[in-house]
């Protein structure tokens, strides 16, 4: 998949500081 290669996918991390978006390269 191409997309995925070239958008990076974005979660939610649930740390002890709050929520943070992280970015993951697969």
């Amino acid at each position: 998949d191409e997309l995925k290669q070239i958008t990076p996918i974005w979660k939610l991390e649930h740390t002890t500081e709050g929520e943070v978006w992280v970015e993951e390269h697969p």
